[in-house]
């Protein structure tokens, strides 16, 4: 009984540390991205995304203002996040690679020093027909693939 318990969590280490590679080694020895840890380079979802600029005028955060952004959550289809003051949150759809709309999207009503920017983001989320994912940049664009804003990725804790 104790060699198939001892064989089982030898087993289960195995898979356990075989999952945990994020590539394949080649003949030259360098590592190549599996396809799963490529797929993770280019998806949006399950990413804090911070923006950082908005119709190509960079992102200022006043004091004692939460930060702009979104996530993108796949169980779902949702989105959540901050316009900066107020909280957003509503629905996304994606009918193929490169493509994204999002739907009901909604932020609560405060009344915040600068609605400005809080309005031209709402605005700019209305618009967005595409993005891009480039390492830790994420870059959402309009019909004629204009970028609308651009976002860099958040590591939480």
């Amino acid at each position: 009984m104790k060699k198939i318990i001892l064989i089982i969590n030898a087993v289960i280490l195995a898979l356990c540390l075989n999952a945990c590679k994020s590539g394949q080694r080649t003949a030259t020895g360098t590592t190549e991205a599996t396809p799963a840890a490529q797929n993770a380079d280019t998806e949006p979802t399950g990413k804090y995304w911070k923006l950082i600029t908005l119709n190509g005028a960079p992102i200022e955060v006043a004091r004692n203002v939460k930060e702009p952004h979104i996530l993108l959550h796949p169980q779902g289809s949702r989105i959540t996040g901050s316009a900066g003051c107020n909280n957003i949150a509503g629905s996304f759809h994606r009918k193929e690679a490169g493509k994204i709309i999002f739907s009901q999207v909604v932020a609560t009503r405060k009344m915040c020093p600068d609605m400005e920017t809080e309005n031209n983001f709402l605005k700019a989320l209305n618009k967005v027909e595409g993005y891009a994912v480039k390492g830790d940049t994420l870059t959402l664009t309009d019909a004629k693939a204009t970028p609308i804003a651009n976002f860099i990725v958040v590591w939480l804790d």
